[in-house]
C-alpha cells in the first residue's frame, strides 16, 4: 500500500492552527505554515485537527484511519513543534511513507537517531527548513518542497520504507518476519548500553 499510495498532495499539514499553546510564537508559527500553505491548494493540504469531523477536518485522534490515509496521500509532511517539539504524527508520516518536513532537530533527530530507530543523517529521510524564514514570510515552504529533485524524493521514499518502517513497527511475535523490529532495537539499545557501563 504504502509503496503505490497516489500522493496527489506535494505536502499535507495536519494540525491547529488556532489551540492556545504554552509558547504564543507557536501559534503564530503554524497560522503562517497554514497561510502559506492556503496560498498553493494545488500543492498543500492542511487539515484541521480542531474542528468536528466534517468531509475535509477532522479531529485527528478520533479518526486514526482517516488521518492515516491523509498522511499518505502527500510526499511531504508538516512536523511543527507544539507544546513540546516531538510529535506522534512523524511517526505516522513516516508508516505512510510520507516524508517528514522538521523546523528543529529536537522534533526527531536528537530524540530518536542515538537508539538506532532512525538513521544518523537526517537527510536520508527528512527535510529540516529555517523556522525563523518562514516565520518571518521570507521563504516559501511550499516552492522550497516542489524544487526537491524527483531522484532525491525517491531515495527518500526507499530509506523510509526499507530501512526505517522496519524500525518502528512491532512484529507479531508468532510471525515470520526477519528483520529486527522496534523491541528488537530497544534491547539491542538497551544490552549494549548495559555492557559499556
Amino acid at each position: 500500500m504504502v509503496k503505490n499510495a497516489k500522493r496527489e498532495w506535494v505536502v499535507s499539514y495536519l494540525g491547529s492552527a488556532k489551540r492556545r499553546f504554552r509558547d504564543p510564537n507557536i501559534l503564530e508559527f503554524r497560522k503562517e505554515l497554514k497561510r502559506q500553505c492556503d496560498t498553493a491548494p494545488r500543492h498543500c493540504r492542511f487539515m484541521d485537527c480542531t474542528m468536528q469531523f466534517t468531509r475535509s477536518q477532522l479531529p485527528c485522534e478520533d479518526h486514526p484511519e482517516t488521518a492515516l490515509l491523509e498522511l499518505a496521500s502527500a510526499i511531504f509532511c508538516l512536523q511543527p513543534p507544539g507544546d513540546t517539539p516531538t510529535r506522534k504524527s512523524v511517526f505516522d508520516s513516516l508508516l505512510t511513507g510520507c516524508i517528514p518536513v522538521f523546523f528543529s532537530n529536537l522534533t526527531a533527530h536528537l530524540q530518536y537517531s542515538p537508539f538506532g530507530f532512525l538513521p544518523h543523517d537526517p537527510h536520508l529521510y527528512s527535510i529540516t527548513l529555517s523556522q525563523e524564514s518562514i516565520a518571518n514570510s521570507s521563504s516559501s515552504f511550499v516552492q522550497y518542497l516542489l524544487n526537491i529533485p524527483p531522484a532525491h524524493i525517491h531515495e527518500m521514499q526507499q530509506t523510509i520504507i526499507y530501512k526505517i518502517m522496519p524500525h518502528i513497527i512491532y512484529a507479531h511475535p508468532t510471525g515470520s518476519t526477519t528483520f529486527h523490529d522496534a523491541m528488537d532495537i530497544g534491547l539491542q539499545y538497551l544490552l549494549t548500553t548495559l555492557n559499556h557501563d
